[in-house]
């Protein structure tokens, strides 16, 4: 007997429309933009042009930033719509593709796709990445690992993850997304 209504600063009430889901947004835009620095600060510090991927790239919050700075950008989300709104924005250098992240099979099919990436961008929902391993196998050159997590506890599960592959955790920078709210965001960053 629920209706679910899908809203955020896109949406006015004459536009809504009932249990038709949106790409995600951060909800806070101040702190994303604290977050949208912070990557800004992690790639040119690097001094480099990586080649890289994003996992969970949604419509494009991080895309644009990574386009600006990586050499090549593999935007992976299995959410069509986002995936449509990113690849409508024509960043140069991005190629948008809609995959299941939550199949090992989709995620082994992106073997190729990844072979030359060495970063590798992801900012997961809530549940984190259970499949973290599976893109592993399949990304054996990414050297830096930029992880957005929305949740500390599924962060941590796939860290370890990312520690059984050689992964060494160089950074964790908190974010207090809602304030007077449990919700943190984490920003980490690991290299091998």
């Amino acid at each position: 007997g629920w209706t679910t209504l899908h809203i955020d600063d896109d949406v006015d009430a004459a536009t809504v429309e009932p249990e038709q889901r949106r790409p995600f947004r951060q909800g806070n835009e101040a702190q994303n933009e604290r977050m949208v620095t912070w990557l800004e600060e992690q790639l040119a510090a690097s001094g480099e042009r990586p080649g890289a991927v994003e996992l969970f790239a949604g419509s494009g919050n991080f895309t644009r930033t990574l386009a600006r700075h990586c050499s090549s950008v593999l935007a992976v989300d299995s959410f069509a719509p986002a995936v449509e709104q990113l690849g409508a924005l024509q960043l140069q250098g991005v190629t948008a593709r809609c995959v299941d992240l939550a199949r090992r099979e989709d995620i082994s099919g992106l073997r190729r796709q990844v072979e030359g990436a060495s970063l590798l961008l992801l900012d997961p929902p809530r549940d984190g990445f259970p499949k973290a391993k599976a893109f592993l196998e399949a990304a054996t050159g990414v050297k830096t690992v930029l992880y957005i997590s929305c949740d500390p506890a599924t962060c941590r599960r796939d860290l370890e993850v990312f520690a059984t592959k050689g992964f060494k955790l160089e950074s964790v920078q908190p974010v207090d997304l809602y304030p007077q709210t449990p919700h943190v965001e984490m920003l980490t960053v690991l290299k091998r």
